[in-house]
């Protein structure tokens, strides 16, 4: 199959064939569609699609039972035409090339970091780990306090980079109860949190016999980005060799990759519901120029039985003339002729015709 055309078009029966012979996510993938995308289509096509759990059987060899193609509502083929979106590479411009590097101390931290050390000191304890009230407008962190000092200079560190290359940060409400930490590059926003690692442990068992679990902070701190973004990283942590203080650069690149994804993810959907309402308009443009030409083909049907009903009316008048013979003008005969032939001209489609011009 080749994916550089512009356009594929399909018929039912294959389309059926590639559904069941290829997972749904990977068929998408191979026109730049989404998976959504591709089973509307086959919704809109009556094209049965493998259920839940269909290619977790094949792939430990369990029986599996396959939806036969139902025959089409319509007596013509149809075509499907699937048109690929326009492939782009994701090249953000990079925030930084160097590494970052940490301060041991720092005198003054960035506005949001001292507006969330003053939030946290009225937070609540969760599993070990500190959290800023909800309706509160600190940035996203959730650390034990033996962390919360090194957690307050990374996030100083990362913040005061992003703004040095002109990059805003900030603090957004979501709802009543959740605000999220973003950054917004070219007008996408990006959100990002901060949290502590937990491990679980179990507890002494009480007094009925029953052990419980508890999860504990394991001091491995972990930068999230809270955006779905396809194969792109979106999680920095502490590792063996390297602490997440030597991945600060790396996170931030990050965030420009991800407003970058988010940018072209928006475009793709855009561009996506414009090609949905493209085919759905001509779809109903079809329809009313078929519902037309039905209207005029019945139309024309009737005129033409119309026209065969006037001709027969008028052999009949004349017939009936050529056996009556002469008969008075004031007859009921008469009366009759005049108001047969007046019916039988009403009739004529013909009469309405006017002459072609000399």
């Amino acid at each position: 199959m080749n994916t550089k055309e512009s356009s594929k078009v399909l018929t039912r029966q294959e389309l059926y064939d590639l559904v069941w012979a290829t997972p749904m996510i990977d068929l998408a993938k191979q026109f730049n569609f989404s998976d959504n995308g591709l089973r509307k289509i086959c919704r809109k096509y009556s094209i049965p699609v493998p259920k839940m759990g269909h290619w977790q059987k094949i792939r430990y060899g369990k029986p599996t039972s396959k939806t036969p193609l139902p025959p089409s509502k319509s007596a013509e083929v149809v075509a499907i035409n699937i048109l690929p979106r326009s492939k782009e590479n994701l090249e953000p411009v990079l925030i930084v090339k160097e590494s970052i590097a940490v301060p041991e101390t720092i005198e003054k931290f960035h506005l949001l970091v001292q507006q969330t050390q003053r939030l946290l000191k009225k937070g609540y304890e969760h599993n070990g780990r500190l959290r800023a009230p909800g309706n509160q407008n600190a940035l996203d962190i959730c650390v034990s306090a033996e962390q919360l000092p090194r957690a307050y200079r990374i996030l100083d560190t990362i913040l005061k980079v992003l703004e040095q290359h002109g990059v805003k940060v900030g603090i957004e409400r979501e709802n009543e109860y959740r605000t999220h930490t973003y950054v917004e590059f070219d007008g996408e926003k990006v959100k990002f949190e901060l949290d502590e690692l937990t491990r679980m442990v179990k507890m002494e068992p009480d007094k009925y016999g029953y052990t419980n679990t508890d999860y504990v902070p394991n001091g491995k701190l972990v930068l999230r980005i809270n955006d779905y973004l396809g194969g792109c990283q979106s999680k920095w942590s502490d590792g063996e060799n390297r602490k997440l203080e030597d991945k600060l650069a790396s996170f931030v690149n990050g965030l420009s990759l991800a407003a970058a994804y988010i940018k072209k993810s928006k475009r793709e959907r855009a561009e996506e519901r414009q090609r949905w309402e493209d085919a759905r308009k001509e779809e109903e443009r079809n329809r009313l120029a078929a519902e037309e030409e039905k209207e005029r083909g019945q139309a024309l049907e009737r005129q033409a039985a119309n026209w065969q009903k006037s001709r027969a009316i008028l052999e009949l008048v004349q017939a009936a003339i050529a056996k009556r013979g002469e008969y008075a003008s004031d007859s009921q005969f008469a009366k009759w002729v005049a108001w047969a032939t007046a019916y039988a001209n009403k009739l004529d489609p013909l009469r309405e015709l006017k002459p072609p011009l000399q």
